[in-house]
């Protein structure tokens, strides 16, 4: 798999993570939980759902 590629792949990483504890938040489980779960931070979470949509 070329370098680049992998790149691309472990920088997604974390948004679909973000995007698992919004949904499982959304059904009531904390999202403080899950993040520890996940390996992220609860406050990356936050940020990430605070940011506008790309394009």
């Amino acid at each position: 798999m070329p370098r680049s590629h992998r790149h691309d792949a472990a920088d997604d990483a974390p948004k679909r993570r973000y995007e698992v504890i919004h949904r499982m938040a959304a059904q009531g489980f904390s999202a403080r939980r899950i993040a520890a779960l996940l390996d992220v931070s609860e406050s990356g979470y936050y940020a990430w759902r605070a940011r506008t949509p790309s394009p």
